[in-house]
């Protein structure tokens, strides 16, 4: 065996022609040069004492094994092949001989990193054991000149042209395809600035029409010198991809500019992007698609200015944006109320886009209907013919479901009647949202305006259909009206017009409303006559009627036939039993059910835990319910008012009004806002006590947030006063009250 050294470097070879490597390493813990960050990979060669002698830079970085000394060995598996041994650093790359042709070594690196197996394929670790007893390894920080590598195939295979091809394969074609524009990436002289990347991009894709290719190019050039690409490489690859049907490249390296310019001046951003896609264009055709893409860009990141701007930019170059960007722009637009600069982008939108135009005015009467502006949307809407045509159903009914979300009923009936006058075709969707503005208007609803309405269908030639019937059927079961509920129900059959599951409901509801439970257990049986199985929400609702009226047997063993029916019971419908156990006394009872709710799986909500705590406050179970609040917090839940009353009805019973007080203060400073019924229940506990100076603080506090007292409150105040031994109670509480209300 010989041994040649030569500096830095040691090299021995054996007899068969291998050698073995050894070479001194920077340190794991000192920062490494710039050479040393880019592979893991140990060079071959042959038995070649001339290259032998010639220290190189890709050696690998790693470490020896217990001793070897400062010198790791790179054994060598044949005169053709190396192996790297040692400790901790991953990416071993198995490589053919080298030859005498020079090339960049950035880019050499950066093909090769390309080409590195995964870092699960490394086999060696360094031992946690030897961390501490990692060798000080001398730097080497001589800049040498070395021999280009012959890339092997690599086991990793890359989807591009809608082909399969191995790394070495698209390497070759992009050699060749390049030298025949004559550029030989192996020459030294070559410098991968912006410059040369960007006509490097252009003839690469001039020469094989592949956009796959040439974006391989451009990731590997920006592998290889280590940052991002300028503006102009990215303007360029994005034509690029553009014309190579590879739009998502496109998109993602405009989104990813767009992104990071948000950080900077975002009108010099915009300016310097868009000349440099101009700039770098290739055909009108493609330039509009870019600047579209660029457009939807900014609209997703919402950022108004610049999007406008391009906008006007592109106008001024006679270029302009297809309907679905116009719309994303516009949405944007109007999502931040800017009706006077959408209003703007609108008027500049071309004469010939008569559809886009169409949707987008659609679009923002709709915006402005929803905002409330109905002046402007009536004025739009009645203008629209100057626009681009006339209106049709689909914005009358955005108009008139506004109208009637707001309570302007009058104006929407009106406003329908103006259809009818000017021949525009209406639908059921249309009539079905006044029908449904009367069913919720005011507290029971107008039910006779509604059935009008609903009866003109048929004069103007609308057959109703099941929708229209349900909303009826609601309305009157919301007010307890069960005959004309059932009337409207039987001509709905008569008519042919067959009952969804929402119908029959709705009539359930109406029957436990009016706590016509064996009614509603008609209703149940008529869904499985009809061949409609009841769903989770129909049984839920006969439930809770039975839970409501204190049949809590009848509720449990509903409960069991819908599971035999095959319907699983959900959180809701344990809700509904815990709260009707509680309220009829059954502690006990409710505990089992909220273990069983609990086995089953389903997380308890804050309807779950109130429902407990107000068990426990029934029962007088301070601790028990203190405890479920306790849990409650940890398990990230926030109580709500009904919760906290719940505990301070507790703290109240067992007349503890300090705990109480303090309980109080710390919901306000929550955020949250005590109701009529809060208040009252705490000025009863003061009172019980005897403290008035803090029952007329809470009414103060009363007064001061909006909420008058009522007829609990006096009864309350009164019962204090005589317990005090005031005389004419009565009187100085309603004297109290007015103070509390008009101020003294």
């Amino acid at each position: 065996m010989a041994a040649i050294s030569d500096g830095d470097l040691a090299i021995s070879s054996g007899d068969n022609g291998s050698v073995s490597w050894y070479a001194p390493l920077p340190s794991p813990l000192s920062p490494l040069p710039c050479c040393w960050r880019w592979s893991w990979l140990a060079a071959p060669v042959r038995a070649n004492p001339q290259l032998a002698t010639t220290p190189t830079r890709d050696w690998p970085q790693c470490l020896p094994a217990a001793g070897h000394g400062a010198y790791p060995r790179l054994a060598t598996a044949g005169p053709d092949k190396v192996v790297g041994h040692g400790c901790g650093w991953p990416r071993w790359l198995w490589l053919p001989t080298m030859s005498a042709v020079a090339c960049p070594w950035k880019l050499r690196l950066a093909l090769v990193a390309a080409a590195a197996p995964n870092d699960s394929d490394s086999s060696s670790s360094y031992p946690d054991d030897h961390r501490d007893r990692r060798p000080c390894l001398r730097r080497v920080i001589q800049k040498v000149r070395y021999p280009p590598l012959h890339l092997s195939d690599s086991l990793k295979m890359d989807s591009f042209a809608r082909q399969w091809f191995s790394v070495n394969e698209l390497r070759e074609r992009m050699r060749a395809c390049l030298l025949l524009r004559g550029w030989d990436l192996e020459s030294s002289s070559i410098e991968l600035d912006e410059r040369n990347v960007v006509d490097i991009l252009n003839d690469l894709f001039d020469a094989s029409s592949d956009a796959a290719l040439a974006f391989y190019f451009f990731g590997l050039s920006k592998r290889c010198n280590g940052r991002k690409h300028g503006i102009l490489a990215v303007s360029t690859m994005v034509h690029i991809a553009v014309l190579g049907n590879m739009n998502h490249i496109a998109v993602t390296l405009l989104m990813r500019t767009v992104s990071d310019s948000e950080d900077h001046c975002s009108d010099e951003m915009q300016k310097l992007l868009f000349d440099s896609l101009r700039e770098t264009s290739r055909s009108r055709e493609v330039l509009e698609i870019v600047y579209s893409m660029l457009v939807k860009c900014y609209a997703d990141k919402k950022m108004t200015k610049v999007m406008v701007k391009s906008v006007d930019d592109m106008r001024n170059l006679g270029l302009f944006l297809p309907m679905e960007v116009y719309n994303s722009l516009m949405r944007v637009l109007l999502e931040f109320k800017d009706f006077n600069l959408a209003w703007e982008v609108f008027t500049n939108i071309p004469s010939r886009f008569i559809g886009t135009k169409r949707s987008i005015l659609s679009l923002f009467i709709s915006e402005l209907a929803v905002h409330s502006h109905f002046e402007c949307a009536y004025k739009l809407l009645f203008e629209m013919q100057k626009y681009c045509g006339q209106a049709d159903v689909a914005v009358y009914t955005i108009v008139i479901h506004s109208l009637c979300k707001w309570g302007f009923l009058k104006e929407a009936t009106v406003l329908f009647h103006k259809m009818l006058q000017l021949g525009i075709p209406h639908d059921n969707v249309l009539v079905n949202s006044i029908i449904e503005g009367y069913r919720k208007a005011g507290r029971n609803g107008n039910m006779a305006k509604a059935l009008k309405l609903f009866d003109q269908m048929f004069q103007v030639g609308l057959a109703p259909d099941c929708s229209n019937y349900t909303t009826i059927i609601c309305g009157f079961c919301k007010v307890c009206n069960l005959e004309h509920a059932s009337m409207i129900f039987a001509l709905m059959l008569k008519r042919g017009i067959k009952p969804t599951i929402m119908t029959y409901t709705t009539l359930l509801e109406g029957y436990c409303r009016k706590h016509d439970l064996p009614g509603a257990e008609t209703i149940l049986s008529l869904m499985k006559m009809e061949g409609i199985q009841p769903d989770v929400v129909a049984y839920n609702t006969l439930i809770n009627g039975y839970s409501n009226y204190g049949h809590m047997q009848k509720a449990c063993e509903l409960k069991d036939r819908m599971e035999k029916d095959g319907v699983t019971a959900d959180l809701a419908t344990y809700n509904l039993i815990l709260h009707g156990l509680v309220e009829t006394g059954a502690i006990m009872q409710s505990r089992e059910i909220f273990k069983e709710l609990v086995r089953r799986g389903l997380t308890p909500n804050r309807i779950t835990y109130t429902n407990l705590i107000a068990g426990c406050s029934r029962d007088g179970n301070l601790e028990e319910a203190f405890l479920i609040w306790s849990s409650m917090n940890n398990n990230g839940i926030k109580p709500d008012v009904v919760t906290c009353s719940a505990l301070l009805k507790c703290f109240c019973k067992r007349r503890l009004m300090f705990d109480a007080n303090a309980l109080f203060h710390k919901m306000l400073d929550a955020g949250l806002e005590p109701d009529l019924r809060l208040y009252n229940m705490l000025i009863c506990g003061f009172c019980k006590e005897g403290n008035i100076r803090e029952a007329r603080s809470l009414l103060a506090m009363m007064k001061a947030n909006g909420i008058f007292p009522n007829y609990k409150t006096m009864e309350v105040l009164v019962c204090c006063l005589q317990k005090i031994g005031t005389k004419s109670a009565a009187e100085s509480v309603a004297m109290e009250l007015v103070k509390s209300i008009f101020g003294s």
